[in-house]
């Protein structure tokens, strides 16, 4: 399980809003700013997930949510590797057939968005983040 701090920005039975910390390890770090994971970390700021509140979450509070790493993992291959896959063969056999050079990059970007739409769908039923425990 990934787990991470959140704070409750809203809630509406059965629903609440939590924005996750964006606290890394090496915030404090002087070499912060040229770092990689602290310019990611700000980058995220102001995002808000909308998690099932089965603890009657009041905003204001911090959470620990949570997602299973095979959810994490599963979620990740659909939005990084099937529209790749997708855009690579598409560009191979328009290539293994001589296709002209329009056909070939028309046909791998008609690919790539066949890929971007069918991950978007076969993404709705991933796991989502689950309120794992009221930290206060």
């Amino acid at each position: 399980m990934i787990e991470t701090v959140a704070v409750v920005t809203a809630s509406a039975p059965p629903h609440a809003w939590v924005a996750p910390s964006n606290a890394s390890a090496c915030s404090g770090c002087a070499q912060s700013g040229y770092c990689a994971g602290a310019t990611a970390g700000r980058r995220g700021r102001g995002r808000q997930i909308v998690i099932d509140d089965p603890l009657g979450l009041s905003p204001g509070e911090s959470v620990v949510i949570g997602i299973p790493g095979a959810g994490l993992l599963r979620a990740a291959t659909l939005a990084y590797l099937l529209p790749l896959l997708a855009l690579a063969a598409t560009a191979w056999v328009a290539t293994r057939f001589a296709l002209p050079l329009w056909a070939t990059l028309g046909g791998a970007l008609l690919a790539l968005g066949a890929g971007l739409w069918l991950a978007e769908r076969l993404g709705r039923d991933a796991p989502r983040p689950v309120v794992l425990r009221r930290l206060s």
